[in-house]
């Protein structure tokens, strides 16, 4: 009982954001669309809200494919014996810089309060032992004093990630050692991105995100994004309240439209950065072609993955390989491609998934 009126809590919170929405169909329409398309087309009926199909203008509604039980049949597409070069930050950090690729150095890791930095094992006890164990990576080498944490596995959605800065987070040392000492993480240099990209959004890392499917016989790009946060947050995760917004693939810039999600955001469709105002069509992403090449390389050095979604930051020396996703949010990438039927490559991959 309560998980129905949960269900009927959410549909009703949709409802009152496609209202609002600045360029939605009048509310009777949008009613009128959700129950026909939930009585005759109930696959329809189920991507009306998250594939913004209450926009104004927007008929073509069987060119989306993707429902929630087909999307959630994709999770089966991988193979999972490859899961730990991917699923595991650690070793995805040394495996892909075993091959060459420039993906972001892993400094040190956790298991609770056993740390380890290169070839040295460290028994923690407390807050201030942890804070001298980061000043000593400073102090072996490493040029940074400030530090992402970030889970090591079972991590989604820009959860269970923690900044640091030696300079100026000395009183949140204490929280993050508390958290951190009852699990596995990771610990890297905090990303300081190209300029080209902080005009976005200042505040947060913006990745790009390129998903490449493998059918065994190539490897294609579905739709590439740019994630952002909407607000002067450092998590760019769309499910953390960040949107995203489409790229061209020819050109390298931004396409027009930066979508929020209705189920984490405020489920608005924006031209211009509702934080820092920038307009987003025809923005130049700096070394686009050298990021959709280590993407396209990082693929190839783990072929036996079908579909990941790779997440890459650019600074000013270039792109960073930041992880591998092995469930990446096709949901998002088919309101970018118009509906999956307007894209070739999706159509194929629907076409494996179906098979499963």
């Amino acid at each position: 009982m309560k998980s129905k009126i949960l269900k009927i809590k959410r549909l009703f919170e949709k409802f009152k954001k496609a209202n609002s929405h600045g360029n939605s169909k009048p509310l009777v329409i949008i009613l009128y669309e959700y129950i026909k398309f939930k009585l005759t087309a109930p696959v329809i009926a189920d991507q009306y809200f998250s594939k913004y199909l209450f926009i104004k203008g927007v008929r073509n509604y069987n060119d989306y494919l993707l429902g929630t039980k087909l999307f959630e049949k994709s999770y089966k597409i991988n193979n999972e014996n490859y899961f730990p070069a991917l699923f595991d930050k650690y070793n995805f950090s040394l495996y892909f810089r075993q091959k060459g690729l420039n993906a972001l150095e892993t400094f040190a890791h956790n298991e609770r309060s056993v740390f380890f930095s290169k070839n040295k094992i460290s028994i923690l006890h407390n807050p201030d032992e942890f804070f001298n164990f980061l000043r000593n990576l400073k102090d072996g080498g490493i040029k940074a004093d400030k530090f992402i944490i970030k889970k090591t596995r079972d991590s989604w959605g820009g959860k269970n990630i923690f900044k640091i800065d030696l300079n100026n987070d000395i009183n949140s040392i204490k929280e993050v050692y508390e958290k951190i000492s009852q699990s596995s993480y990771i610990i890297q240099r905090l990303i300081v991105q190209h300029q080209g990209m902080s005009a976005v959004n200042p505040y947060s890392v913006n990745t790009l995100r390129f998903t490449t499917y493998n059918n065994k016989k190539e490897i294609r790009l579905l739709p590439t994004l740019l994630r952002s946060a909407s607000e002067e947050t450092f998590i760019d995760n769309i499910s953390s309240g960040g949107g995203y917004v489409g790229l061209d693939d020819a050109s390298g810039t931004l396409k027009e439209k930066y979508y929020t999600s209705i189920d984490h955001g405020k489920g608005e469709i924006y031209s211009k950065h509702p934080q820092t105002n920038i307009l987003f069509k025809g923005h130049k992403i700096p070394f686009f072609k050298e990021s959709k090449k280590l993407a396209l390389d990082a693929a190839h050095a783990i072929p036996e993955a079908t579909i990941v979604g790779w997440d890459i930051a650019v600074e000013e020396s270039g792109p960073v390989l930041i992880e591998g996703n092995i469930y990446p949010d096709l949901l998002i990438l088919e309101v970018l491609a118009n509906g999956a039927k307007n894209d070739p490559v999706f159509m194929e991959l629907i076409e494996e998934i179906r098979k499963l």
